[in-house]
């Protein structure tokens, strides 16, 4: 009986996290406004100040060289 009610307890704290977890621990949505592709002149502008950082540097390397020439 002993083995009973420590699994029934573990169950219950299982579903218990799973419960609070879903409920009061939610990833924020990113904002953003989604519109229709048109042609068009530009309305809206933006303009900010800062420093842009690079999250990753590569080089970029190649086995053969030379040009691109239209058949």
């Amino acid at each position: 009986m002993n083995k009973k009610i420590i699994l029934i307890t573990i169950i219950i704290a299982v579903i218990l996290g799973f419960v609070i977890y879903r409920f009061f621990i939610k990833e924020e949505k990113p904002s953003f406004v989604l519109e229709k592709v048109s042609r068009g002149q530009v309305i809206k502008e933006v303009s900010e100040t800062g420093t842009v950082k690079i999250s990753e540097e590569t080089e970029l390397g190649f086995k053969n060289s030379g040009r691109i020439e239209k058949y």
